[in-house]
């Protein structure tokens, strides 16, 4: 039987980091300004004064609503937990609605729920054609991606999709004491 970390239990060094990619199928940018044109338009339809960064803060709060972390909109990052704080960062880049978003460990920490808010709003993302690069030692979350490049010891060790890269005689491999 393969001993594997379990999500939130703390990973041995030599543990490997698996990179992930979730990618969008389709042109975002035309996407997005879709959405905005959308907006607009509504917000013109209901007699509404609107106007473009108002729809962009909107956007903003949306994502927060999603992330379950509105009341902390008020709030100055430094005053935030940990666990508070990496929601708030990944709304903050989100919000951007950038094509590529770069993600560190962005569930380390994080108690189930949370995670699974971010999983949802990343997978979410990727359906709107963003791209979603992700450095990870959640197995489960690198198994939801479309590609992986596994590293050990700040190397590649394999690349591919996670049915393939992600056995259980790969990882054992990997996580074999030195």
């Amino acid at each position: 039987m393969l001993d594997v970390p379990r999500i939130g239990s703390p990973c041995p060094t030599s543990a490997p980091e698996v990179r992930m990619m979730r990618q969008g199928r389709q042109d975002s940018t035309d996407r997005r300004q879709q959405r905005m044109v959308g907006a607009l338009e509504a917000a013109a339809q209901n007699g509404s004064p609107v106007s473009v960064s108002g729809v962009a803060r909107q956007a903003g709060v949306d994502r927060m609503e999603r992330l379950g972390i509105t009341d902390l909109a008020t709030r100055q990052l430094g005053e935030l937990s940990g666990g508070q704080r990496q929601p708030a960062l990944i709304a903050q880049g989100i919000a951007q609605e950038s094509d590529l978003l770069l993600l560190d460990e962005p569930t380390t920490g994080l108690d189930p729920e949370a995670r699974d808010r971010i999983a949802a709003l990343l997978t979410e993302l990727v359906a709107d054609d963003s791209t979603v690069v992700q450095a990870t030692h959640d197995l489960e979350a690198a198994r939801s991606a479309d590609a992986c490049l596994l590293l050990h010891d700040g190397r590649p060790a394999g690349q591919g999709h996670p049915e393939q890269l992600l056995t259980a005689s790969t990882l054992a491999h990997i996580w074999q004491p030195v």
